[in-house]
């Protein structure tokens, strides 16, 4: 008989990651989302191994170690905690409920299995839940992570899965030139990402979408500006969007980030191990992002040459299978699909029922194969036990409307989580210990993490937690004048916070510029798009994009005369300089050589774009028009492309 492991945890997205790894493993698992409740399931199952997270509703950690190690003291008690870190902490509170180890989060997975390694002796796997005798082929990945290497085309969606099954914690960073793209991840799944391209502004975003209109965006630059405050909380102020609304949309960021990395194609990557302390969180499901990424600029062909030899052979569902689809189920691109992975249709009969497209197939089919949600058999799977499901927790849509507790955590969070502990108080640096002490005492949150109701979602109860633990934080630093002056010394590391240091005055206003510029161009107003585009370029010097775009509007406005396209090419090779893969400067390019009737130069710069951007079908267009062209005026080109 497994093992049985009761889970007490009230993130239930994190609960179900436990809980995978832990069946994966071969443990049989329970789950409890408040200590109460754990209380009563170890009260009724008697389970072998208790693993609890401090901070719950209703009974704490602490309190349900307690009560199990009375009962039973022999049983094996773990607490997790991302509050209480210090050492003396961890021993006084393990010393005071009895408990045998503590996991301070974020930890990684091999680090849970080799507590329960050292307290009993653990299961062997059981990943393939198939009846005996069934031959199932499944994906087996490389289980080593590599720390750097070079972009290519399909890099990032292997690499993204290797992190997330090996619940990887640092920052995976993107380098090409001056171009630049970090993405944060935390057990193995983004939390943040940002980059130095005009799509991954968040005002880009919500114009984009029709979230805000232009008149809204620059009253929000207006606003930021004259409050030196950051463009999400100027939304707010404004009253734009709602403090619920602005987190929704600081995820829908995020994953717009990551899915805008799978269309690099050079450049070098490099993977750090630590997570930075002034990261913001805004969490999004890794296999959707992989899925979106793929959907948008993977290679469809090669997924399909991969998935060939299974096309006859019947699609078995994991027992990874209940909890990876929560986090791809509400995607529309392949929602309807779930219901048939039922180990009963061979690949190339999901392909025949047309539930869902046939490119979008071979990429979700892909992606959970090499996830390890699926494997594939020569013969159908029969008597299958039900799959597990499992609830997830997930943002709230735009339209969702929260409680007012919720409402006001993700204001205060948005507001103060990871702030400037001076700010936090709204207190000088250099005020006297009496306005310190005054500051100090006055209460900053109208409630606290032990008293959350229940129906809160596990990601905002996770985030009032760790507001409560900053905060408390900052005033156990402030309290004292020694740590309050070598925290002012350290001001100048950044601790701010990763979205408010990045999201400055400069770059909302030069992305503001840029959406105005394009917007003229879509109207042929060259004049006000090189002077929109001219103000985006003294707010960040250093944009390929916003040069790029620059010297095309200054080509249209001059005419397009050998002189104009003299001066638009000198600004097209500034922006090549900062990023030579840039396809767009080199579709600019093309376009003017074919104008001044240089074709083979224009065939050059559009082979260019498409070699950057193989996915850029303007530049596919315009490629083989030029090629037209100059044959019909110079004799056959490049017959072999």
């Amino acid at each position: 008989m497994s093992t049985q492991i009761l889970i007490v945890e009230d993130d239930l997205y994190f609960a179900g990651i436990l809980r995978d790894y832990l069946e994966y493993l071969g443990y049989a698992v329970e789950v409890a989302s408040d200590g109460q409740a754990g209380l009563d399931t170890w009260m009724r199952l008697r389970p072998d191994i208790l693993l609890s997270d401090v901070l719950l509703p209703r009974l704490n950690g602490l309190e349900l170690a307690a009560r199990v190690k009375a009962e039973a003291p022999a049983v094996p008690v773990i607490l997790m905690s991302a509050v209480y870190k210090d050492a003396e902490e961890i021993q006084a509170n393990l010393r005071q409920c009895g408990a045998d180890d503590y996991l301070i989060k974020p930890f990684d997975l091999p680090d849970l299995r080799e507590k329960l390694r050292g307290l009993t002796t653990a299961p062997a796997s059981q990943d393939m839940q198939t009846d005996p005798g069934l031959q199932v082929v499944p994906y087996l990945a490389d289980t080593k992570v590599p720390k750097e290497g070079r972009v290519d085309a399909g890099f990032l969606a292997p690499l993204l899965l290797a992190l997330r099954a090996r619940n990887h914690t640092g920052v995976l960073a993107l380098r090409d030139g001056a171009r630049w793209k970090d993405i944060v991840l935390l057990n193995g799944r983004p939390v943040w990402a940002d980059g130095s391209d005009d799509h991954d502004r968040l005002g880009t975003m919500l114009l984009e979408q029709g979230s805000i209109t232009q008149a809204q965006f620059e009253a929000a630059v207006t606003t930021m500006q004259e409050r030196r405050i950051a463009f999400g909380t100027a939304l707010t102020e404004l009253r734009l969007l709602t403090a619920t609304e602005l987190y929704s949309q600081l995820r829908r960021l995020v994953l717009r980030r990551v899915v805008a990395a799978f269309a690099w194609t050079h450049g070098e990557w490099t993977l750090g191990s630590i997570f930075p302390r002034q990261s913001s969180s805004f969490e999004v499901p890794a296999l959707r992002a992989v899925l979106r990424g793929l959907l948008a600029h993977g290679d469809h062909a090669a997924m399909r040459r991969e998935l060939e030899p299974h096309g006859s052979r019947y699609v078995i569902p994991t027992g990874r299978f209940g909890t990876d689809w929560a986090e791809l189920k509400d995607d529309p691109a392949v929602s309807a699909l779930g219901p048939f992975v039922s180990g009963m249709r061979t690949l190339d009969t999901l392909r025949g029922l047309e539930v869902v497209e046939a490119a979008d197939l071979e990429v979700l089919a892909w992606v959970l194969f090499r996830a390890g949600s699926i494997g594939f058999a020569e013969s159908p799977q029969t008597g299958m036990r039900e799959q597990p499901s499992l609830t997830m927790s997930r943002a709230p849509a735009p339209d969702q409307t929260l409680t007012d507790i919720g409402e006001q955590i993700i204001r205060a969070w948005l507001s103060l989580w990871q702030a400037n502990y001076f700010d936090i108080f709204a207190l000088d640096p250099n005020a006297d210990e009496a306005t310190v002490r005054a500051a100090l005492e006055q209460p900053l949150l109208s409630w606290d993490a032990e008293s959350l109701p229940e129906n809160l979602p596990g990601d905002i109860r996770q985030k009032a937690k760790a507001l409560c633990a900053w905060i408390a934080e900052a005033r156990h630093t402030l309290a004292d004048p020694g740590r309050r002056d070598a925290y002012s010394s350290r001001l100048d590391e950044g601790l701010t916070g990763l979205y408010r240091r990045i999201e400055t005055a400069d770059v909302a206003e030069a992305s503001m510029f840029f959406q105005l510029g394009k917007g003229f161009m879509q109207n042929r107003d060259f004049s006000e798009a090189k002077r929109s585009f001219s103000r985006a370029v003294e707010r960040c010097p250093d944009s390929a994009e916003y040069l790029a775009y620059l010297g095309y509007a200054s080509y249209r406005k001059g005419g397009g005369t050998p002189s104009a396209a003299l001066d638009a090419r000198d600004r097209l090779d500034q922006a090549l300089q900062f990023d030579p893969h840039f396809a767009m400067a080199w579709f600019f390019r093309g376009v003017i050589a074919r104008d001044q009737k240089e074709y083979r130069d224009a065939v050059e710069a559009f082979d260019k774009a498409l070699q950057y951007d193989p996915g850029f079908e303007p530049a596919r267009r315009s490629l083989q028009q030029v090629q037209q062209l100059d044959q019909g005026t110079r004799g056959p080109l490049n017959r072999g492309r």
